[in-house]
């Protein structure tokens, strides 16, 4: 009984926030005015709330519920609460790889495909470091994982210390003064 409440409460917010974030916009719509567009009429309204707010929303319900998804999946196959992208080092192998395309001046367009192989060649890796010892465990994929994440993170402060392509971006995030 406790599951259906629960998941009840969850739908709710889900349709609770759902609304506000087609309600809500740069450009004030009435409730009202709202409804009509999402019923079909050709206004401006109708062209916000159908071109830009409702796929918005339903874009970022869909991510949302496809991340939440993978981290309930990723925390059941490794059979630990704490299992996440960071732990098991996908995040680092993803940011190196991104930063690395930008290093070396791919085109915008090709970072998250980096991000990508970065994250797989990671994954790889963690893996690989895990079944080291012969047995594959939970133990051994988290510790690889937290091996590769400092790793990684090395990596990544190197390469956006030494790249001169970064340093002024570097500057701007770490907010010293282009002339230090």
């Amino acid at each position: 009984m406790r599951t259906v409440t629960v998941l009840a409460l969850l739908a709710v917010a889900l349709l609770v926030s759902a609304a506000a974030g087609i309600l809500v916009g740069a450009v004030p719509i009435a409730p009202g005015d709202v409804l009509s567009a999402l019923l079909g009429a050709d206004n401006t309204s109708g062209t916000i709330i159908r071109e830009l707010r409702l796929p918005r929303v339903l874009g970022a319900a869909l991510v949302g519920g496809a991340l939440a998804a993978a981290g309930a999946l990723l925390q059941g196959m490794l059979r630990n609460p704490l299992a996440d992208p960071f732990v098991t080092g996908t995040s680092a192998g993803a940011s190196l790889g991104a930063v690395l395309a930008v290093a070396l001046g791919f085109e915008p367009v090709l970072v998250p495909l980096a991000a990508f192989v970065g994250a797989t060649v990671s994954i790889a890796l963690v893996w690989r470091l895990a079944r080291l010892g012969g047995r594959t465990t939970v133990l051994t994929v988290l510790l690889g994982g937290v091996v590769l994440t400092s790793f990684a993170g090395a990596l990544v402060t190197l390469v956006l210390v030494s790249s001169d392509r970064l340093a002024l971006r570097l500057r701007a995030v770490l907010g010293s003064s282009p002339s230090a």
